[in-house]
């Protein structure tokens, strides 16, 4: 019954009726826009899925023949440490004492069978030390690993310095005459 209702009719007509023409939304009055109902958008479809990417298919490919290469490097001395602690104690082998300071420097050396681009995707980012993250302590357990490889094998040598010697001094004492002398 008031003036704003026929105005209101109008605008709505104009700009349904006439959107094709375009000349109806420019002789609408401007007050008759915040009333009126907003215009019916069709529905989007859905973007194509975008298409493979050869490039990260190619680094796929190749950190799987990394891990591939870095596991037959590493499985050399898992196989060769495990033959040296299985076997039975006898005077040629290692003692003991050598053969588990070799296991636990293979034990410490497993830390670094795993690349360390995957312990920093599985341990923590935080710094435990002001210059140090997880995966950068991971090298102190392999430096600790390095050593204890260095005592077995400079076990070995001095346990088989002292046989040399002695095998050296009888097979002097064999083939020299001392007759001459």
């Amino acid at each position: 019954a008031d003036g704003a209702s026929p105005r209101r009719a109008w605008a709505a007509t104009a700009l349904v009726g006439n959107a094709a023409s375009g000349t109806a939304a420019a002789a609408a009055p401007s007050s008759s826009y915040a009333d009126s109902p907003a215009p019916v958008v069709p529905p989007m479809e859905p973007p194509p899925p975008p298409p493979p990417d050869a490039d990260a298919m190619l680094r796929q490919v190749f950190f799987v023949f990394f891990l591939v290469m870095f596991a037959l490097v590493k499985l050399p001395v898992l196989l060769i440490t495990l033959r040296i602690v299985v076997t039975p104690n006898t005077a040629d082998g290692p003692s003991k004492q050598s053969k588990a300071l070799l296991m636990l420097a293979t034990l410490l050396n497993m830390v670094d069978n795993v690349p360390l681009d995957m312990w920093s995707l599985w341990l923590p980012d935080m710094c435990i030390f002001y210059v140090a993250s997880w995966a950068d302590t991971l090298h102190v357990v392999y430096a600790a690993s390095l050593v204890l490889y260095f005592v077995f094998v400079r076990a070995e040598f001095l346990r088989c310095l002292e046989e040399c010697i002695w095998t050296t001094v009888s097979q002097i004492q064999d083939t020299v005459t001392f007759r001459r002398f």
